[in-house]
């Protein structure tokens, strides 16, 4: 029920993101703790810009998923990764 959210990615696992309730004019900032191995797949409701598709950061450290919403079933994203 809030905006900001964190991850803690698990090395060697895939962690599945997938809105529900989505409402329009939505902003969510989601913090990934990376570990190096784990990966993340999204719903298809979620759109990435075209040649590219979020894959974290490789080694253990930050990444920040900003998710915005402008109707009822698409969830546009972008990244800013690598912090540490």
């Amino acid at each position: 029920k809030g905006n900001f959210f964190t991850i803690q990615l698990v090395s060697g696992s895939s962690t599945h993101i997938n809105p529900t309730n989505i409402a329009a004019g939505q902003t969510i900032s989601l913090r990934l703790n990376t570990t190096g191995s784990g990966t993340v797949t999204f719903a298809s409701s979620i759109k990435q810009a075209s040649g590219s598709a979020y894959v974290p950061t490789t080694t253990t450290g930050v990444d920040v998923l900003t998710l915005i919403t402008f109707d009822t079933s698409n969830v546009y994203i972008s990244n800013l990764k690598n912090f540490n």
